[in-house]
């Protein structure tokens, strides 16, 4: 009997070692359908690829000036906002965001997790990584949302990671006496500069053609056309105030999908 045993020992061990393991999540970048326990899955990234134009057809330029709508010359310094809560909508309808969050400290010393997709739009383009997204098919729509979530307004920037778009190391003159900004830029005419703060919330939805794939990261290409976004503006004309509502309300028409 105690030989049965032993055989029956070397049996088991010998198919636990035949065991394969492998990623058994078929939404994973690294799917294996043959593996026989589950190990190390990977997700490929939803990916953000930020670029500037004027009038459609030139790669703005933020050296070089421009005409605002009297003709009157003007340089952009600097324009940044935060873009978050990215969305895109499949053929079916329905809407699939990134399953990456992050947690982030509050300031009563509680914590919240919020999703990772939250960047800032800055006067450089890069490919910004928004987190992993597990969804493979075609999408027909885009929407994000531009300014400072209000869900924001508890949250400790002090203690968030300095690399992280919130933190008050990261997000500079977006954050000031205890309240995030939407949106800041700097105008210059002639020998004068100008500081534009917008603390509006804008949505903004777009159509879409793209494919998504288990073999590779996903990456989204999304444009802000700055002649646009300052369409109507005459700096030597408005005030503060009438800038500001303007480039609120040419915002959502200012995007476009390369």
């Amino acid at each position: 009997m105690k030989y049965l045993f032993a055989a029956l020992g070397l049996l088991f061990l010998a198919t636990a070692c035949d065991l394969e393991e492998g990623c058994t999540d078929p939404t994973a970048e690294n799917y294996a359908p043959e593996a026989d326990t589950d190990c190390c899955c990977e997700y490929f990234g939803l990916r953000l690829n930020r670029s500037g134009l004027w009038a459609d057809t030139s790669s703005f330029s933020w050296s070089s000036k421009y005409p605002d709508m009297q003709g009157d010359s003007f340089q952009l310094e600097q324009f940044r906002f935060f873009v978050s809560s990215f969305a895109l909508r499949d053929h079916d309808g329905q809407w699939w965001r990134v399953q990456d969050s992050l947690l982030y400290p509050l300031a009563n010393g509680s914590s919240r997790y919020l999703a990772s997709d939250i960047a800032i739009w800055r006067n450089n383009s890069f490919l910004y990584d928004l987190g992993r997204f597990d969804q493979a098919r075609e999408f027909d729509r885009l929407r994000f949302l531009v300014g400072a979530d209000p869900n924001w307004s508890d949250l400790a920037p002090s203690q968030i990671e300095s690399s992280l778009a919130l933190s008050s190391n990261f997000t500079a003159s977006l954050y000031e006496n205890g309240t995030y900004r939407s949106a800041e830029m700097q105008a210059v005419l002639g020998l004068d500069s100008s500081q534009y703060v917008l603390s509006d919330t804008v949505w903004v939805e777009l159509p879409l053609a793209l494919s998504g794939s288990f073999d590779e990261n996903l990456s989204l290409s999304l444009a802000l056309d700055y002649s646009d976004l300052l369409r109507g503006v005459a700096f030597n004309r408005d005030d503060s105030s009438q800038i500001v509502q303007q480039i609120r309300q040419n915002m959502a028409n200012a995007f476009q999908i390369p």
